[in-house]
């Protein structure tokens, strides 16, 4: 009778872990990531330890009241049971008057996470609002996983400018990475002026100005040298037409008769030291994070923050990542500088530095334009614009 007891309870013990709701906050980098009621918990319980009563109170009248419910239900009984455990003093009687009424989505709360965020820091004196930022370093990586790039966007939008910079700095890299994966997977296509310069054996090229259009599927791409020692050559790809040819035709007298080669033909290659096809934001991305995973798992990864600048008009963070210095370690450089538009989960600019220690490459997109619906003509030889 004991062991008939015993099974139905470890059954019934099955059945409700089976049964409980899978965490849905999954990195494509890291992996799983911390549950994110328990996660907004913690942040908050952090928030009110810089506030005393009246701070604390004035801010979560400052959410109004969708917000203020949103944050109480969510968090929810085990959310409210930890913050009392950790606040100190009168501060803690607000936490007790928490009644959670509903049980919120993720997805609900998610659409109203980054002003409760923006909200409550600005209210925060800048040495209390560092120490806040400092206190909840880890959880920023998943918060930004949850509000993925369009809340950090309202987040960075809705905080005051002279508070980004610390939340960047203690921005893992891995973050930095995912919100580009995860906002490129929106874009269909896109248009940009590209700035181009690489290292060809030991002399460093002159700027090359492309106007590039790219398209992932079919994967399309289309070029025209506008400036730079290979102005007026045209290259395009398009996959329906040929998986392993481009068509070009060449600046000059050379262009008379534009030619379908392989992508890997040096003729296909002047100018780079790639293949003609490995162009573009997702490439560059690509590879960063590839290189991004392997030194993370070894710990060979050193980051240095350069601050906040401009490229064409977007606010950047510059990041230099440094690799061992070693060739047959199998990473593709030495250092790399990424320009991050963290307003838009965009790379307008990276520069890659060799073995050397010498620039080997660097690309900047300018004028881009997404999603603008290029169509099959885009990248058709017979195209009337185009001379292929």
């Amino acid at each position: 009778m004991k062991r008939n007891k015993l099974g139905i309870w470890s059954l019934g013990v099955f059945l409700f872990l089976v049964c409980l709701p899978v965490n849905s906050l999954d990195s494509w980098i890291q992996g799983p990531l911390p549950d994110m009621r328990q996660l907004v918990a913690r942040v908050y319980a952090q928030y009110i330890l810089q506030c005393n009563y009246q701070e604390a109170k004035s801010a979560l009248e400052a959410l109004g009241p969708e917000n203020k419910s949103a944050l109480i239900d969510f968090i929810g009984e085990s959310g409210k049971k930890y913050i009392l455990g950790q606040c100190r003093g009168e501060v803690c009687s607000l936490v007790r008057n928490f009644k959670p009424e509903r049980q919120l989505s993720e997805d609900e709360f998610a659409k109203l996470y980054a002003e409760i965020l923006f909200i409550s820091s600005n209210r925060l004196p800048m040495d209390r609002y560092n120490r806040f930022i400092a206190a909840t370093a880890e959880e920023i990586g998943a918060q930004g996983v949850f509000l993925g790039w369009r809340g950090l966007n309202r987040y960075f939008s809705g905080l005051e400018f002279s508070r980004h910079e610390v939340v960047l700095q203690n921005t893992p890299t891995w973050l930095f990475l995912e919100t580009g994966l995860r906002r490129y997977a929106e874009i269909k296509d896109y248009t940009c002026i590209m700035y181009k310069q690489e290292r060809l054996g030991r002399e460093l090229q002159d700027v090359e100005t492309i106007l590039l259009k790219y398209r992932e599927k079919p994967k399309s791409i289309y070029m025209k040298w506008l400036e730079g020692p290979w102005k007026g050559r045209e290259l395009l790809y398009n996959e329906t037409l040929s998986k392993t040819d481009v068509r070009v035709r060449e600046k000059g007298v050379l262009g008379v008769i534009p030619v379908w080669i392989n992508y890997n033909n040096p003729i296909a290659q002047r100018g780079t030291n790639h293949p003609a096809i490995e162009i573009g934001l997702k490439y560059i991305l690509d590879l960063n994070t590839r290189d991004y995973k392997r030194a993370s798992a070894r710990k060979e990864l050193d980051r240095k923050d350069h601050g906040i600048q401009e490229v064409d008009g977007r606010k950047v963070y510059v990041m230099e990542n440094i690799l061992p210095r070693d060739k047959k370690k199998g990473y593709y450089c030495y250092r790399v500088f990424q320009y991050m538009d963290y307003l838009n989960g965009l790379e307008p600019k990276v520069e890659i530095y060799n073995w050397d220690d010498k620039l080997q490459e660097s690309f900047t997109y300018t004028k881009l334009k997404l999603n603008v619906g290029l169509t099959d003509q885009d990248f058709d030889p017979k195209n009337p614009e185009y001379r292929l």
